[in-house]
């Protein structure tokens, strides 16, 4: 995953939280290690409980899908996520 995003530069990653051997929190800090400006990373999980969700937020993600998700609606809940993270504060 880090030398395929090093590689591609995409405009930003999806994770999910759980993986085999290194889980999505960890790939995101070894991202931050490994890059000066690592692209944005939204999680998608089943593990929806309230202190869940707020961790993966403090971690710096920018955004979290929830499973089960819609496939057909996913290019537009990341735009969504990416749209909101460059409009200016109020």
């Amino acid at each position: 995953l880090l030398a395929r995003v090093e590689e591609l530069a995409p405009d930003v990653v999806l994770l999910d939280v759980m993986l085999p051997g290194d889980d999505g929190p960890t790939a995101l800090r070894k991202l931050r290690e490994r890059m000066e400006a690592p692209p944005p990373v939204v999680f998608l999980t089943a593990r929806v409980l309230p202190d869940e969700l707020s961790r993966w937020t403090s971690l710096g993600a920018l955004g979290i899908i929830r499973k089960p998700f819609d496939p057909l609606s996913l290019p537009t809940e990341v735009l969504r996520l990416l749209d909101a993270r460059e409009e200016p504060a109020p």
